[in-house]
């Protein structure tokens, strides 16, 4: 199992479903890139989620094959140069469109459903000062 997995999302707050779905994707694949999108409107900067993110793999000690990065670059309008610069091969999202495109430039691509239906959408909290 060679797979690594790229997961790409907003991320904006991190919560239990992300964390779900990553750890389903341990199964499917050796390394999981979490990819967070940075764009103008976050109610969290990108970084505090990939810090959340980092710290909470490195204080864990168990997943040295979660990566984690930050691009600017929505999947459901990426590049075939682009898509590859991540050096994966296997994309895995839970949202058609994106992945149709994803799957256009002739890059496999895997439908997971949202863990137990989480979004972050359901959640009301203050943006950071």
């Amino acid at each position: 199992m060679d797979k690594v997995a790229l997961f790409s999302g907003r991320f904006d707050l991190i919560h239990l479903g992300h964390w779900l779905t990553i750890l389903r994707l341990l199964d499917k694949a050796k390394t999981v890139k979490v990819i967070i999108l940075d764009y103008k409107d976050r109610n969290w900067p990108a970084f505090m989620v990939k810090q959340m993110l980092d710290e909470t793999i490195v204080r864990s000690g168990m997943f040295e094959n979660i990566k984690t990065e930050i691009n600017n670059v929505h999947f459901g309008e990426i590049t075939k140069q682009q898509l590859d610069s991540y050096n994966g091969n296997l994309f895995v999202a839970g949202n058609i469109e994106v992945l149709k495109h994803v799957s256009s430039l002739g890059f496999p691509c895997m439908y997971l459903e949202p863990a137990f239906g989480i979004h972050a959408s359901r959640y009301v909290y203050d943006k950071p000062e």
